[in-house]
Formats: C-alpha cells, sequence, structure tokens
C-alpha cells in the first residue's frame, strides 16, 4: 500500500492565502501605470505652482516615517495639545515638501541620505512653514495623504505574517520529528 502524504489545513489555508495576497487590484494597477507616465497635475501653494506627481515609492516610505513620528509625539503630548502641534507642526510640513519634491536627488544633498537635506528641501521647507496659509496646507495635506499607497504596507504586513506562521509550522514539525526520535 503506497504511503500518501496527507496536507494539514494550515499549509492548504497558507497557500490560499498567498495566491490571494499576490493580486494586484485595478487600482493599484491605475498607479502604476500613473507613475511610469509620471503624468503630474499642477497645484498652487504657497504663491508658487508645483508639479504634484504620483508619490515614488521611496517618497512614500519617507512620508509613513514622518507619520510614525507624528503619531510617537502625539501620545507623549497627549494631555497639552498646543505643544502636541507645535511637536507635529515641523512633521506635517516636512511631510508635504516630501510630497512636493519627491525625488532623492531632489530631497537628499547629491542624492545622499547620509549627507542631509538639500538646499532646495530646506527652502521649500522654509517657504511652506512660514509662507502658507492653513487652507493651503490642508489641501495639499489632503492630496499627499490620497497619494500615499498604504496597501502595500499592509501587503507586505500580511505576507511577514505568512512567512512568520510558515517558520513556525516548520519549528513545530522539526520539534515534534526530534520528540518522536528521541522515544
Amino acid at each position: 500500500m503506497p504511503l500518501v502524504k496527507a496536507k494539514s489545513d494550515v499549509k492548504q489555508r497558507l497557500k490560499e492565502q498567498k495566491n490571494k495576497d499576490l493580486f494586484v487590484s485595478e487600482e493599484a494597477q491605475n498607479r502604476l501605470a500613473a507613475i511610469i507616465a509620471d503624468a503630474p497635475s499642477i497645484e498652487k501653494f504657497a504663491g508658487t505652482e508645483w508639479e504634484m506627481r504620483p508619490l515614488r515609492f521611496g517618497t512614500q516610505y519617507l512620508i509613513v516615517d514622518e507619520v510614525r513620528k507624528i503619531k510617537e509625539m502625539e501620545s507623549a503630548t497627549y494631555e497639552n495639545s498646543i505643544l502636541g502641534l507645535a511637536a507635529t507642526m515641523p512633521a506635517t510640513v516636512t511631510v508635504v515638501t516630501l510630497a512636493l519634491l519627491n525625488d532623492k536627488n531632489r530631497i537628499y544633498q547629491n542624492g545622499d541620505p547620509n549627507q542631509g537635506y538639500s538646499k532646495l528641501f530646506k527652502r521649500t521647507y522654509d517657504t511652506i512653514m512660514w509662507n502658507a496659509n492653513k487652507e493651503e496646507l490642508i489641501k495639499i495635506l489632503w492630496d499627499c495623504i490620497q497619494m500615499v499607497d498604504v496597501s502595500f504596507f499592509m501587503e507586505a504586513l500580511g505576507m511577514l505574517q505568512i512567512f512568520r506562521a510558515q517558520v513556525t509550522e516548520k519549528k513545530r514539525t522539526r520539534t515534534k520529528m526530534k520528540r518522536a526520535e528521541a522515544k
């Protein structure tokens, strides 16, 4: 009688989840096409017309990192809203500046993150901080938030969870095998 290895329910569910996670939505495909086409929209902000282009992945990462910092500051200064606003305002302006420049060579000096922000970044930051009005800032900030593709970060998190589950399952299997051998 031939031996047949039974598939565990966990492995089957992981395989189905993996296939489900690899599906690319139509919205994601459209965003990718816009990034490849590099088609700008024109926005007026702080007395200047800006070409708003779809956010590059690196810019999205930098923006998400700034939002994380804002969240940390909010929880640290929750009881005093004035201090909370003062702490988050520079990070908010940084998010808008990142979205407006949206290019490694324009954001960093010589395109190198180790050399710090470029002169253009600093000038743009200062212009926004000192010349923009609230309504413009809120509108551009909203546009920036809409351009960040959060689904990638969620999909990456899902993939990491699948990886952890697979590693855990392998570890359990090895442990069971060692116990069986020891008996």
